[in-house]
Order: structure tokens, then C-alpha cells, then sequence
């Protein structure tokens, strides 16, 4: 990552959304701590707007070809059924907006931190899904982010996402997300129509901390607002009266949070 502290300004462009190529790298492993929303030195070079923190939720999954109302019986005490299947975690996450500190004559810049850390993950390590969108929703100048598919290797790794191409002050290489896993998982970014950015992180189990972010470059002066779709996998199972049988129900929860400069 290039700390922000040595970045240049370079000459401004006209109004536009940029598509970043991705460029992944390998990291060291991160800790299972939940870490500071936007680390140094972006820190010593960020002011923070408005934080809404902490969130948390729990997830559970069944197991691959069980769908929704298929009998299915996971045991609990007693040899009864489970109620909610063994494929399980519990995630703690922050959602942080951030203005740099480095403003430009015209311009002003802002980014949505999303950091969180999972815990107590129980079952196939395979399971867990998750989603974030951060959608701003009032009128931005400009925007960039990275969008790509990546496959994380076995082992214990941190994977930084870094832009490939610069936004005024922002330059090529600036870490925008962060993840840290224990075995192979899947990561896609997508930019949708609205010019939000989604981030689907298959095998829940597998991650320990992530750090998910959006960049956006507005006039001087104007206060941009974001909303934060967070969703997540919530199967649980209906059991029945004697609690010797059960169907299954698969679900997906999720919560949308508001965060504005204003």
C-alpha cells in the first residue's frame, strides 16, 4: 500500500466512474483481533465523519443439497432435532465514514470503512455466506474501487485488494479491502448498476478479519450519504412436535445501515 502521506496530486479529470483492474498480493497473517477501521497511515491522514459500530449477527448454514423443506434432522440433546443446523459463526463489524484530510480546490474525498472479525465458528468451515454493498446515494463527482473474482489459497494468509489505477489524491496500489483466511475461500467485488460496490465472500468459516471500503470524490463542500447492506446466511429448521423430525428452512437475513457526512 502507498501511504497517503507521499501520494502527489495529480492534474483532475472529467466525471466518471472508474473500474479498477484488481491487484492482489499476499500478505502477512493478520490477527484474529478485530482491527482498527482504517489503519496508519490512513489514519493519521483520514478525519472520522460519523462512526456506527458495533454490529453483530449470527450466521448459520445447512450443508450443500438440503433446500428450503426438505426433511432434515440435525441432533440435539436427547437425540432430538436441532433447531438450527451445526454450520455456524458469529461476526462483530464496524461501519465508519472517513473525509482525508487532503483536500484538492474543487474536490473533497471520502471513503466507508466496513471492518469485522468472526468468532465461535463451529461445523464445515466450508459454510458461511456473506454479502456487503456500500451504496452511495447521493451525488458523487467521481469513484473507483476494485472489482475482480479471487480464489484464496489453503493456509493462513492476509489478501489485500489495491487499486489499479489513481483518483486524485488515492493512487494506484491504495489497499481498499483486506481479508484475512485459514484455508481456501472465494472473494467477488462487483460494481452494480447504482455504482455501489458488493463484496461476496463465500465460506464464512474460513475468514477470520475483513476490511471492506468505498471510495468517492465529491465537490468541495458537499456532505455524501451511503448506505451499507449487510446480509448473511440465517438457516435454521422447523421441528416438529415430538422433535423427531425436521424440515428445512433457508434463509438469508440482512440489515441496511445509513451513515451520511451531513
Amino acid at each position: 500500500m502507498t501511504p497517503l502521506h507521499l501520494l502527489r496530486v495529480p492534474g483532475l479529470r472529467p466525471a466518471a466512474t472508474l473500474t479498477a483492474a484488481a491487484v492482489v498480493s499476499l500478505g502477512v497473517v493478520a490477527g484474529t483481533a478485530l482491527p482498527a477501521a482504517a489503519d496508519p497511515p490512513v489514519t493519521q491522514q483520514a478525519v472520522l465523519i460519523k462512526d456506527k459500530s458495533p454490529y453483530r449477527f449470527s450466521y448459520y448454514e445447512h450443508i450443500d443439497g438440503i433446500g428450503q423443506g426438505d426433511e432434515v434432522c440435525y441432533y440435539g440433546g436427547a437425540s432430538l432435532c436441532a433447531k438450527y443446523p451445526p454450520n455456524r459463526g458469529k461476526v462483530n463489524y464496524s461501519v465508519k465514514l472517513y473525509r482525508l484530510k487532503e483536500k484538492e480546490k474543487r474536490y473533497d474525498y471520502y471513503f466507508v470503512d466496513v471492518t469485522a472479525n468472526t468468532y465461535d465458528r463451529l461445523g464445515d468451515g466450508d459454510k458461511g455466506r456473506l454479502s456487503v454493498t456500500i451504496d452511495p446515494t447521493s451525488k458523487i463527482n467521481y469513484s473507483t474501487n476494485v472489482y475482480s473474482k479471487s480464489k484464496l489459497k489453503g493456509g493462513c494468509h492476509s489478501y489485500p485488494l489495491n487499486l489499479g489505477v489513481s483518483m486524485g489524491p488515492i493512487n494506484v496500489g491504495t489497499t481498499v479491502a483486506n481479508f484475512s483466511t485459514c484455508d481456501k475461500a472465494d472473494i467477488h467485488t462487483k460494481r452494480l448498476a447504482s455504482d455501489a460496490v458488493r463484496y461476496d465472500i463465500y465460506s464464512l468459516n474460513r475468514f477470520r478479519t475483513m476490511t471492506m471500503q468505498k471510495w468517492v470524490r465529491v465537490k468541495a463542500g458537499a456532505k455524501p450519504t451511503f448506505n451499507v447492506k449487510v446480509a448473511w446466511r440465517a438457516d435454521d429448521c422447523t421441528v416438529m412436535r415430538r422433535q423427531v423430525m425436521a424440515y428445512a428452512n433457508v434463509k438469508t437475513k440482512s440489515k441496511t445501515i445509513k451513515i451520511s457526512a451531513r
